[in-house]
This record gives structure tokens, sequence and C-alpha cells, in this order.
């Protein structure tokens, strides 16, 4: 995924392999999948990736908001690491 131009997938690592390394992408849901499929897009806002008959290469091409993913990822790490912290020692986050 670091070396792709752009990534097709129906994987959450995969969507979340392409925000970390911006690229731009297309989310292929299975119905399997499809809750946490849609966690992920809903989070990050990138519900105009998600693929539908006849959009393929509208998706790939489409620009990406890189800034604002990235700013969402470094929120999410935040709020882990907080988490983390909390859980290991005990005691809330000041």
């Amino acid at each position: 995924i670091k070396q792709a131009d752009c990534v097709v997938t129906s994987m959450f690592h995969g969507v979340m392999l392409s925000l970390l390394y911006q690229k731009r992408m297309a989310v292929v849901v299975d119905p399997y999948r499809t809750n946490k499929l849609s966690t992920v897009v809903d989070s990050f806002k990138v519900r105009e990736r998600v693929y539908s008959p006849g959009r393929m290469a509208d998706i790939l091409l489409a620009e990406v908001n890189h800034p604002a993913i990235d700013q969402a990822l470094a929120t999410g790490r935040d709020s882990s690491v907080a988490f983390l912290k909390t859980a290991l020692v005990g005691q809330s986050p000041k």
C-alpha cells in the first residue's frame, strides 16, 4: 500500500493504511464488513470514497483532503494513548 498510486480495498486495515499513507482509494463495502467499514469511512469523512457501480474512475481521481484526515488520525491516536495510560495506571487523565 505504501508504494501504491491508489488502493481499492474492502478491508478495514486497507482503508486505514491508505489513509495513513495518504493514498487515493476506493472502498468496496461487502455485506460482511458493512459495520466496520461504515464506521471508519464516517469517522474520517471519506464516505465519497465508497464504491458504487460506474464511479470507480471518479472516486480514484478525486482529490483527498489529507490535512483533515491527518488531523483526525492524530486526534484518534491521542485519544487512544490517553485511554491506555488511564487503563494502565488506573487513574483518569488530567
